[in-house]
């Protein structure tokens, strides 16, 4: 399993103790709702990470303007990428 989606299962763990008789039993699960939520957070997060490298990179004096233009177009579809999954799960975030 990749490390990072390990990671985030390890923030989705669900404990609960009963104390019968001076006796501690435990249930642990994973929250799977919280799990999916998180998963999505992530996938928001790496199309942001990719419209804000472009929008970096077309404000470069090192691009050409081809390069610009390119680099405002992934831009653009990064972001509506990150819209779209928002809009498609219904997840409002900042």
């Amino acid at each position: 399993m990749n490390e990072r989606i390990q990671a985030i299962k390890n923030q989705c763990w669900v404990y609960r103790h009963w104390d019968k008789n001076g006796e501690r039993w435990v249930d642990r699960h994973v929250d799977l709702d919280k799990f999916a939520e998180l998963i999505i957070q992530e996938c928001i997060a790496q199309c942001d990470y990719v419209a804000n490298d472009a929008d970096e990179m077309s404000k470069s004096d090192f691009v050409t303007d081809a390069g610009r233009m390119l680099h405002k177009g992934m831009w653009g579809g990064a972001k509506n990428c990150s819209g779209r999954i928002k809009y498609h799960f219904e997840v409002e975030t900042d």
